[in-house]
């Protein structure tokens, strides 16, 4: 019984295979492995693919293909995996490939088998796109190939033919029983795909792939290529990046996702120069030129600051604007981890304001003017945070402007983020985001400020207010809603009554005048999975009656008490975030969870913010929750301290090592996880430095996140152990102790959205922090 594959296999030179020809190249590939005397299988798969993609089907050409296998049947485990590596061969042709392919005369010779002149790629760098395939047509030889003789013809050879059986037969004879040529191992490295594929599964820690680099030249090249797959390149180091593909010019044909976003390093160097507006200038510039097509998606995040100068970069590579898949303009300033944030004490749009704004809306509008004029309308995320408000004489150009740019992306954006101060919301537009029919749009995050007052602030309100209620009654794709209005006028709003029949997610935050709204809001949407609540209560008064109403919802962040009324209305509550009521002086675990232990028993995920920062009382009011197995199928655990004004005052290490071993007495044998934010400390030391210290972790821990202030701070730590059957004091290969900490990269939590090419970095949203995401029958690292 054959794998038939579903989907095509796409080229980089954009030719495909269909899943039926995959098949018959598969079955050519096996079949020639066996019967011919070559032992390069590399070379016998490339000769097939470009025999097969030029055939035209259901013509004599295939018919003589298929005749030359005759009854040959290789057995189903064997052609599924043959499948697997000729599609992976076709997504990464390459040059070399067809270079290869034809000098073996497996254009003009195809049913002949392989030859062995052909050239053997030396590195996998050949084995990934580096030109585009030339067009040509078939030969006359193409159109009228040979019959190779059967494995199982019963028709008496003649006296050539006969010898030719023979030695075929010795052959596959020697393959097959005989003893192999080459050791398994030797193979094994010898095979490209077989180490592409190697190197592909350690590419979410990331951190062995990087060890494999340095292990030899051919692993580096296979390993680069993986690693610059999913490029994320900071400004600040735009110049080691340029360093690195002009050192390797072949390795920009593997980038496919392309990710330039500012670090707060770069904010520092302002004052340095632009040396890196001319690196990445030079980069941009790099990746345009390149051979393969098409050319990689780009995610961009940038500073207001930025915006001027990367308008004068992006008008230098047009080819690179239709590919751009999000737009994101942050500030720094938005951590919405808490209830509630205040403004910017200065001002984050730089002196020349106007000409900040008037710069991004050239950027969005050079963007959408690219992608419009080649039909290609990638973009599919954009993030705008400006805490500053226009000035006056920017007020018609902005709404314009505005209104012009959400008419064009409406067809098609997926995810919009506005964060914006509330007097924005007159003269910068927000209304008039929502009056757009926005046909495709998945998450919709708008977050605001309160400093205005007076008449004009209600009018304002009002207005926003009504575009709420309007764009929530009309129909939409909405599943992941974030709505944070920190007025009291939020509940003048009309936004709870509308319905969003595909919602999932949800992140709120009201004013307890909301809470009746709310619950009702909560009871037209049954199916909601994810739920965060500040601010408000809902009202339980409303829920008689009802049978398990929040039965879908799996992760709920808000208050004990809250908490407590959705599991005693069957919510079925796996990742639990609670925050710390300032009123008690130590945090308590819903009553419903203490009486029932089939709820405690559900929760893999306790995210919890303790009311004291001193480390000793810390674990004291951990030992209080967790201690008595309160929660027995724990597996990740986020403790967030209380902060003090006293900042930086205590030892990292001392700190790390009592949290660890306070966990370890409380038995939570299942935990994989733990993230400890403690803003009273420095970062955690050097790997060699941890290495002395004999940590006692948990007995399943496997990944560790410590947090010295903030979320972009986050250090995180993968943890080795040695295997089950070595003994409890194993070492490395190096001598090196196990159990240890290991750092883990940056780009660790980076994934990429393959389907639009948008990257999913940790947010600054307090539900984002997990590694593990706790919504699905089965808690599953968010990463993979």
């Amino acid at each position: 019984m054959s794998t038939m594959p579903s989907t095509p296999a796409m080229a980089p030179q954009g030719w495909t295979v269909s899943p039926v020809r995959l098949e018959l190249a598969a079955k050519l590939s096996l079949y020639r492995q066996q019967s011919s005397s070559s032992d390069d299988p590399v070379q016998v798969r490339a000769d097939v693919i470009a025999e097969v993609r030029d055939v035209e089907p259901d013509t004599t050409q295939e018919t003589a293909l298929r005749a030359t296998l005759g009854d040959y049947s290789p057995a189903s485990e064997l052609l599924e995996e043959e499948v697997t590596l000729i599609e992976n061969m076709i997504t990464h042709w390459s040059e070399g490939n067809e270079r290869s392919a034809t000098i073996s005369g497996a254009t003009t010779n195809a049913v002949d088998g392989p030859s062995t002149d052909g050239t053997t790629p030396t590195s996998f760098f050949e084995a990934l796109p580096s030109h585009p395939r030339p067009a040509r047509s078939p030969s006359s030889s193409e159109s009228s190939p040979s019959k190779r003789p059967r494995l199982n013809d019963s028709t008496q050879p003649t006296s050539s033919d006969s010898s030719r059986t023979q030695l075929n037969a010795s052959s596959l004879g020697a393959q097959v029983t005989g003893p192999p040529t080459k050791k398994a191992s030797e193979q094994f490295f010898a095979t490209s795909e077989l180490l592409f594929l190697l190197c592909s599964c350690l590419k979410v820690e990331r951190i062995d792939l990087l060890a494999l680099s340095k292990v030899s030249k051919k692993l580096r090249a296979v390993a680069l290529q993986v690693l610059v797959h999913e490029f994320s390149i900071p400004l600040s180091r735009i110049r080691e990046a340029l360093v690195l593909l002009r050192g390797n010019p072949d390795l920009v044909d593997s980038i496919r996702f392309l990710r330039i976003w500012d670090d707060d390093t770069v904010r520092k160097m302002l004052s340095a120069g632009d040396c890196n507006w001319w690196s990445l200038e030079s980069l941009l510039a790099i990746v345009e030129r390149r051979s393969t097509w098409p050319l990689p998606l780009v995610d961009l995040t940038l500073n207001p600051a930025d915006l001027s100068r990367l308008l004068q970069e992006l008008s230098k590579a047009p080819l690179l604007l239709e590919r751009i898949a999000a737009l994101r303009v942050v500030t720094g300033r938005s951590d919405r981890s808490g209830l509630i944030w205040p403004c910017p004490s200065h001002p984050v749009i730089p002196p020349g304001r106007s000409q900040t704004i008037h710069a991004l809306w050239s950027i969005a509008s050079l963007i959408c003017y690219e992608q419009d004029w080649t039909d290609s309308n990638v973009l599919r995320r954009l993030h705008l945070e400006l805490w500053e408000s226009p000035e006056d004489k920017d007020a018609v150009f902005l709404c314009s402007g505005w209104s012009n740019l959400t008419e064009r992306v409406a067809p098609y954006l997926t995810n919009l983020t506005f964060l914006f101060t509330q007097d924005f919301d007159a003269n910068f537009g927000c209304e008039i985001l929502l009056e757009a029919h926005w046909k495709s749009l998945r998450r919709l995050e708008i977050v605001g400020v309160d400093i205005m007052e007076g008449d004009h602030y209600m009018e304002a309100t009002d207005d926003l207010g009504e575009s709420m209620k309007r764009f929530s009654q009309t129909e939409n794709q909405i599943e992941d809603l974030i709505l944070c209005l920190t007025c009291p006028q939020t509940s003048t709003m009309g936004w709870l009554e509308g319905t969003f029949s595909r919602l999932k997610k949800c992140f709120f935050i009201l004013y307890p005048s909301d809470t009746q709204r709310l619950t009702s809001f909560l009871l037209r949407h049954t199916e909601i999975r994810e739920l965060t609540l500040h601010g408000t209560q809902i009202d339980a008064t409303l829920l008689q009656g009802r049978i398990a109403p929040f039965s879908s919802l799996r992760v709920f962040g808000g208050s004990e008490e809250t908490a407590n009324v959705l599991l005693q209305y069957g919510a079925r509550l796996q990742h639990l975030q609670l925050d710390s009521p300032c009123h008690l002086s130590s945090p308590r675990l819903p009553a419903s969870l203490v009486r029932d232990q089939e709820s405690a028993g559900r929760i893999t995920c306790l995210d919890i913010q303790l009311s004291s920062w001193q480390i000793d009382r810390m674990l004291f009011q951990l030992q209080e929750l967790l201690s008595t197995g309160t929660l027995p199928s724990l597996i990740e655990l986020i403790v967030l301290a209380k902060e003090s004004r006293e900042k930086n005052s205590s030892d990292p290490v001392a700190c790390l090592e009592k949290v660890l071993e306070g966990l370890r007495r409380m038995n939570l044998s299942k935990l994989k996880a733990l993230r400890v934010r403690y803003g009273e400390t420095k970062q955690l030391p050097s790997d060699e430095e941890l290495e002395r210290i004999p940590f006692g972790f948990p007995p399943a821990l496997a990944y560790l996140a410590f947090c010295s202030s903030n979320a972009e701070t986050a250090q995180y730590y993968r943890i080795l152990r040695a295997p089950p059957s070595s003994p409890a004091a194993a070492t490395t290969t190096t001598g090196r102790k196990l159990p240890r900490m290991q750092r883990l990269p940056p780009s660790f939590r980076l994934k990429v959205n393959a389907e639009d090419g948008t990257w999913e970095a940790s947010g600054e949203l307090r539900r984002e922090h997990s590694l593990f995401d706790h919504s699905g029958d089965e808690p599953r690292l968010k990463m993979l």
